[in-house]
């Protein structure tokens, strides 16, 4: 079910902003990710992140392998954080940034059923709408538990689980759940009242189709596989897609110079042209959403510095994950830097 969610007073959100505001202040800025990027102590990441809000999760370490469970820990803390300062009311408005996690849970489960796998728990998120017991539960064979509530017995996802069930190839699965993603995506921009976001979930639609399409078009495919993974809720319909095909790739830029993310494509295809990789394309995609949260965050009250402090520490989490990884393999600096992308 797709619920329709309320207007609501921007002011119930007065007291969640001053809770957030004291803590944007130990986000990962600038200096801090200098300093772990020019240091060759090990002991560096929990130095600097005794400064941050990650402290709490710090003592999951045991050895620098053990890097990612802080991670996933203080996203889990920061869900559960944003949930217990904002009015239960608003809880539905939220649940749009936990869907993804739904989706990547229902990729890794079903690709396990296909194969005729066990998933143990500790590879499926822990920040999805639906609990990975239950989820786990109806892949295995359809049951949904006695107290799952009516409303997630009658949420759509699981029905586009149930169509993503018949498909027999991983990248089948991969592609029905992205189009169930931004099709929920869009039931939630139709429903919401908050503008931001309305306009957030264009931009990751937006995003999302033309990522999918330069990558479409560089492997040369057609129409007809365009059909099947670009999702018709965006900004671009799948004509002005199709159209592009016959253009060659320097074409593209100049196609989207009118639209918001000309210069994404435009720095995409020049980094393409020049090492043959897209590489560069995802933190492109976080630079243009942390600066649509910047702009937004400059609202006094109301839900989108909500949305733009969880976003931020996921974008957090991406870029502690980037240098961790690039010391560990020592890879050049320089290299690192060029993936790190804007920070809140």
């Amino acid at each position: 079910m797709i619920y329709k969610i309320k207007i609501q007073d921007d002011e119930i959100f007065a007291y969640s902003m001053g809770r957030i505001r004291a803590l944007e202040n130990l986000l990962l800025d600038k200096e801090k990710v200098e300093r772990m990027l020019s240091s060759s102590d090990p002991n560096i990441f929990t130095s600097v992140l005794n400064e941050t809000t990650f402290t709490d999760d710090l003592s999951l370490i045991s050895r620098p392998e053990d890097f990612q469970k802080v991670l996933n820990s203080h996203l889990k803390r920061t869900k559960k954080f944003i949930l217990k300062i904002t009015p239960p009311s608003s809880h539905k408005d939220l649940s749009f940034l936990w869907l993804k996690y739904d989706v990547q849970n229902a990729k890794v489960l079903l690709k396990a059923r296909l194969e005729k796998k066990e998933i143990r728990d500790n590879y499926l998120s822990g920040l999805g709408n639906v609990s990975k017991g239950k989820l786990k539960k109806y892949i295995s064979n359809n049951e949904i538990e006695e107290e799952t509530s009516e409303q997630e017995k009658e949420n759509v996802f699981f029905k586009f689980i149930d169509r993503a069930k018949e498909t027999k190839e991983p990248e089948e699965i991969d592609f029905a759940l992205d189009k169930a993603y931004f099709g929920l995506l869009s039931e939630y921009s139709k429903l919401s009242y908050y503008q931001v976001i309305k306009d957030l979930i264009k931009i990751w639609i937006d995003l999302y189709n033309i990522k999918t399409f330069i990558r479409a078009k560089i492997l040369e495919k057609d129409k007809k596989f365009l059909k099947k993974v670009l999702t018709p809720h965006g900004s671009f319909d799948l004509k002005f897609f199709a159209k592009l095909l016959s253009l060659g790739l320097e074409k593209l830029p100049g196609e989207f110079k009118d639209s918001p993310y000309g210069k994404i494509v435009e720095e995409t295809i020049d980094y393409y042209s020049k090492n043959n990789s897209l590489s560069i394309l995802d933190k492109l995609i976080y630079d243009f959403e942390m600066s649509f949260l910047k702009e937004e965050n400059k609202v006094s009250l109301g839900i989108a510095p909500v949305i733009g402090y969880m976003l931020a520490k996921e974008n957090e989490v991406r870029v502690l994950r980037i240098i961790m990884i690039g010391k560990l393999r020592r890879i050049p600096r320089e290299e690192i830097e060029k993936y790190i992308g804007i920070l809140y």
